[in-house]
């Protein structure tokens, strides 16, 4: 009974009350810090590409060349958290600001931010960020520095219902038949940014998606500078793990039968665990 009462409120009650849950949050946050709430017609008009690179912070980011970072400029694509480290300005950037009261999190959002505004080249970069009150004064600095520019979006994200690979993908199909998937507010959420930035991409309208840096094994490029000369399977990130049997291997296969089934979806290279399920895209690498 309780399970029918649950898959009755995520396919009928859910879908109704999304669109006021924490606006009221990023309502108060863009009376104090600026920005705006996050809008797909905006984004939609700075969209200059069927082609997005998704761009994570796995060690095989470091075996790009000149020539695959000159492909990605003449596309579009979105940065995820650290992945300001490497030196390229994005089209869009995903920056979250949860975990504040953690330090390992906040110390790393805090050299982020610093990097962010002392290196000039993210001038022209969106920045997508998740409503949460700053909690330092160098993270109020960012967000104040942001709105000085006028190219920061609040965004708010959503649970992702479904306890299989088959409820998530019949969910996600439902969502797509009654608008909700295409609303302006509705980003689904689990255990991974790139969850929620999959969503997004796929309401921008994007043909091809390459998922750069999404290695979910061995270390990240700014904690080992070397290329990857080998491939281990075995060192997994727990993302890759997920839980209850949902990682992010299971989540892209729910995607890819729903909302991606029209969409090319290429991992970079073949040093990432998702290469035993998606084409490579950089088979030179």
């Amino acid at each position: 009974m309780i399970e029918i009462i649950k898959r009755y409120y995520w396919l009928n009650v859910y879908p109704l009350v999304c669109s006021l849950n924490k606006q009221n949050r990023i309502e108060l946050l863009i009376k104090k810090y600026g920005g705006s709430k996050l809008s797909l017609q905006k984004l939609k008009k700075i969209k200059s590409s069927d082609t997005i690179f998704i761009l994570g912070t796995g060690q095989s980011i470091n075996n790009f060349t000149k020539v695959e970072w000159d492909e990605i400029r003449k596309a579009n694509s979105i940065g995820i958290n650290d992945f300001c480290l490497k030196g390229f300005a994005p089209t869009f950037y995903s920056f979250e600001l949860e975990r504040q009261n953690l330090e390992d999190h906040l110390t790393r959002w805090e050299r982020n931010a610093s990097y962010i505004i002392k290196n000039k080249i993210f001038e022209h970069s969106i920045f997508l960020l998740r409503p949460y009150e700053p909690s330092t004064k160098k993270l109020k600095e960012f967000v104040n520095y942001l709105d000085s520019r006028n190219l920061f979006m609040w965004h708010r994200i959503d649970e992702l219902p479904g306890t299989s690979v088959e409820s998530i993908a019949e969910f996600q199909n439902r969502y797509v038949e009654n608008g909700l998937s295409t609303s302006n507010y509705y980003f689904p959420s689990r255990g991974s940014s790139l969850s929620w930035i999959l969503y997004l991409v796929y309401k921008l309208g994007y043909k091809n998606i390459i998922l750069c840096g999404i290695d979910l094994h061995g270390d990240h490029f700014w904690m080992n500078s070397k290329n990857i000369s080998n491939i281990n399977f075995d060192k997994k990130h727990e993302t890759a793990i997920g839980s209850n049997g949902i990682g992010i291997k299971e989540l892209i296969y729910c995607y890819k039968n729903s909302i991606l089934k029209n969409t090319n979806l290429f991992v970079s290279t073949k040093y990432s665990l998702l290469s035993e399920d998606l084409p490579v895209y950089f088979k030179n690498l």
